[in-house]
């Protein structure tokens, strides 16, 4: 069962304000980050404010700013359908984004039952997020470039992780980096810790 749908930025219309006199896309020799946290609806949202979306499609915008409610800071949409058509928005908005699936069982517990697709999904691996706030690998790999973290863990050609089983070595090395301020400490008052998210594209 999957928890829903995410317009997300393709890996090379990613940019990121926190690499400072290195090339602002997130990559690693050839690997590009592939996770959830990749300015998620941006496009959509802009187009809001600019009073871009048909009327008959704000009641589906209205949704998707309801699914955030639960402080998970993730959106998403339970409907296919839905994503599809804020994705043809434009053309701008197909060229740089695409749709992601998300599936995590404990995403499925606060946003309520997971839901069956008869899409073929292509699963592209595991990201490591703190709901409510970011995800590690983005910001301690890609953004940081704490290599030390490859030492005890192996990202596959998405930039994720082929397995959940890697996320306890992941966080305590994360952990011993935050001590030494090299990257952001896990928040202490994180209502729901730390989810290893599946990622997948159809």
């Amino acid at each position: 069962m999957i928890t829903g749908y995410v317009i997300a930025r393709k890996p090379m219309y990613d940019f990121s304000d926190v690499i400072i006199g290195r090339n602002s896309l997130l990559r690693i020799e050839d690997k590009y980050y592939h996770g959830i946290d990749r300015l998620n609806w941006i496009d959509v949202e802009s187009r809001f404010k600019q009073s871009a979306i048909p009327e008959n499609l704000l009641n589906v915008y209205t949704d998707l700013e309801a699914s955030e409610q639960d402080l998970t800071g993730i959106k998403v949409l339970k409907k296919y359908d839905e994503a599809v058509v804020l994705m043809s928005l434009d053309e701008e908005m197909t060229l740089k984004n695409e749709i992601l699936v998300i599936a995590s069982n404990k995403l499925n517990q606060i946003k309520g039952h997971g839901i069956a697709t008869v899409q073929t999904i292509t699963w592209l691996g595991y990201d490591i997020v703190l709901l409510g706030g970011w995800s590690l690998i983005r910001h301690a790999i890609f953004e940081n470039r704490q290599m030390s973290l490859l030492k005890v863990i192996a990202l596959n050609s998405f930039g994720l992780l082929d397995n959940e089983e890697q996320a306890d070595d992941f966080l305590k090395q994360y952990n011993k980096l935050a001590d030494l301020d090299s990257v952001d400490p896990l928040l202490d008052n994180s209502s729901y810790g730390v989810d290893c998210i599946r990622v997948g594209v159809l």
